[in-house]
């Protein structure tokens, strides 16, 4: 089960990351090992609560809309699916 616990993000802007965290919109991404920026961004986001807890919300939704367990065993399903026809086609 998916858990979305409606609190901003701050992570490393990496492959896998940034599918779930749109910088600006529901967390931050700063650059792979920058710590100072990683601090900057947890210390703004306790500074200016209003912003963490919007972002936070916004970030549930999306977890909600594009992870979901019906979401994800839907895309899977298309998946399998093409790799069939894929197969049959061949």
């Amino acid at each position: 089960m998916i858990k979305a616990m409606e609190k901003p993000m701050v992570a490393y802007n990496i492959t896998g990351v940034r599918d779930l965290v749109e910088d600006g919109v529901n967390g931050f991404l700063v650059p792979f090992g920058d710590i100072e920026a990683f601090a900057e961004k947890i210390i703004y986001l306790i500074e200016h609560p209003e912003v963490a807890k919007e972002m936070g919300k916004r970030g549930r939704e999306k977890i909600l809309k594009e992870f979901s367990l019906d979401t994800v065993l839907e895309d899977m399903k298309k998946l399998y699916r093409e790799i069939l026809e894929d197969e049959k086609s061949e």
